[in-house]
């Protein structure tokens, strides 16, 4: 990775203490560090419809690499927030080639087997074994309405 293939030009919004000290991509992946007294945050992002979700991520080192890069990333610890995002646009990174791309390709095109015949169960025990054996369970449903409705 060469400094002219990084991109600094990353903005925030919210709570400062959870922007990362260290925030730049090279057009593949973000990569974040922060001050070792700041905790992670949780790293999610924002869809069109404003839903969050979580985003997939790896350590390299002192940095956090998020991959593919995401068009923003919300952080959040406890009730603290911060936006981040680029002032260029993401252009979504074309579908992968090579090997992985090609196991995906066979895996699919290869058919399913059918499942295994169900084996029938194991005849019931006798009466005299089965006393032995019983077990006991309380009701589980009103101990949980219980819980939801305060014992009324």
């Amino acid at each position: 990775m060469t400094a002219d293939k990084l991109h600094f030009d990353w903005q925030s919004k919210g709570y400062a203490k959870l922007v990362p000290s260290r925030i730049f991509d090279d057009g593949t992946a973000v990569y974040m560090a922060w001050t070792k007294e700041t905790p992670l945050p949780a790293i999610l992002t924002m869809s069109e419809d404003r839903k969050e979700g979580p985003l997939g991520y790896h350590m390299s080192g002192e940095y956090i690499v998020v991959s593919p890069i995401p068009q923003n990333m919300v952080l959040r610890y406890g009730n603290r927030m911060a936006v981040l995002w680029t002032t260029r646009r993401i252009v979504p990174s074309a579908p992968t080639t090579g090997p992985m791309r090609d196991i995906a390709q066979r895996m699919a095109a290869t058919p399913v087997p059918p499942p295994a015949p169900v084996q029938a169960a194991p005849a019931p025990a006798t009466a005299s074994t089965s006393q032995s054996q019983t077990v006991r369970l309380g009701n589980g449903t009103a101990l949980y309405t219980d819980k939801l409705t305060g014992g009324r």
